[in-house]
């Protein structure tokens, strides 16, 4: 029965790391997503400047 209990303690320990680290993983994502639409700005705004520089 002790080692029963232990896997289940285990088990439930691991669930919890893995949910923490959906959580993490998630947030991670979303920045990432933010990130990825300032640099598509940053882009479309350059490519403006050197166009009204080149005019």
């Amino acid at each position: 029965m002790a080692r029963i209990d232990e896997l289940a303690g285990r088990v439930q320990q691991l669930a919890t790391e893995r949910d923490d680290l959906k959580r993490e993983r998630d947030g991670l994502a979303a920045r990432l997503e933010e990130t990825e639409e300032d640099l598509a700005a940053a882009r479309t705004s350059l490519r403006e400047m050197i166009r009204r520089d080149n005019t």
